[in-house]
């Protein structure tokens, strides 16, 4: 899925197992001459939701933003704060974007150590905070909250530190 030219890719691996595997085994059988059926589900009530989400973003509804991210799973609402956080549409802070998506959570909630990573990396890419400087206090009082501040630290340190490198 990617959300507004994030371009953000889940690593999805699909395992078809055969129920004739017997059958493959020993022999020299090429891929092309596998024949295989495939169902892929459509959803779509969860389509209309993104499609919805979309437009909330493009038109800068952030008090629809926030309803929205509190009204699904809180499960699923943390999938996608992932993939808001790469979102690079023109005129949208993925920083104010994340700030809204997050708003009602508490600070009791701490999101999952991987998930703040990947957001943090995300939201801590030189090119994003100087494209929505204005948004970095709101985001840093909301989202930077519920995780651990000091894993925090070291991607900040790591993300200014890396173009120094190269010199």
């Amino acid at each position: 899925m990617g959300l507004l030219g994030s371009n953000k890719r889940t690593a999805f691996t699909f395992w078809l197992p055969f129920k004739d595997k017997a059958s493959f085994q020993g022999k020299e059988t090429k891929v092309e001459d596998v024949q295989a059926t495939l169902t892929i589900r459509q959803l779509p009530l969860r389509c209309l939701v993104l499609t919805c989400l979309r437009a909330r973003i493009l038109e800068a509804k952030w008090d629809d933003i926030q309803a929205i991210g509190s009204a699904i799973r809180r499960k699923v609402a943390e999938y996608m704060g992932l993939h808001l956080a790469h979102v690079k549409a023109p005129h949208v802070s993925p920083l104010r974007l994340l700030t809204h998506w997050f708003a009602s959570r508490g600070r009791d909630a701490p999101l999952p150590p991987w998930l703040y990573e990947g957001i943090m990396q995300a939201a801590f890419e030189i090119e994003v905070l100087e494209a929505h400087r204005r948004d970095i206090p709101a985001f840093l009082r909301r989202v930077a909250c519920l995780g651990d501040r000091g894993r925090l630290a070291a991607i900040a340190v790591h993300e200014y530190e890396e173009p120094q490198e190269n010199e």
